[in-house]
């Protein structure tokens, strides 16, 4: 049986955002998607081993739970959001995953705020949450 991803029933139109989107994807639908500060943005990136850069920005489109590539535009000064990820970016969220109503469960970056804020000593710095590892240009 072949099951569905939330992009084969997504007619996909291209868009454009000001700013990529804040820390708060449901961790199940995170799949390869993680937080990290490229060449100086800060935002959603997955590890694509199969192409020439080593992080490409996404973008979780809510409405249609799919993740999307996007690319910046120096001209327009936004990000162009321009089709779902490909397989090669590991992403793909099945129907069956999905939950529409109710409770998503656990939101990326909450767990982190509120183990920090219980856990932290005041006089000790919080761990960074920039990933510096091989920085991308990728814009």
């Amino acid at each position: 049986m072949a099951y569905l991803t939330t992009k084969d029933r997504w007619v996909f139109q291209p868009y454009s955002i000001e700013s990529q989107g804040p820390r708060n994807v449901p961790t199940r639908y995170l799949k390869t998607a993680r937080w990290r500060t490229i060449g100086g943005s800060t935002g959603y990136y997955v590890d694509v081993p199969t192409r020439p850069s080593r992080y490409y920005p996404v973008e979780f489109n809510f409405p249609n739970f799919c993740w999307c590539e996007v690319t910046w535009s120096v001209f327009h000064q936004h990000w162009n959001i321009t089709r779902p990820t490909g397989d090669e970016y590991r992403c793909d969220i099945f129907e069956h995953e999905v939950i529409r109503d109710g409770d998503q469960g656990p939101i990326d970056g909450q767990e982190d705020e509120e183990n920090n804020s219980v856990l932290q000593n005041p006089r000790t710095p919080a761990p960074s949450t920039v990933d510096n590892s091989e920085e991308d240009e990728s814009e």
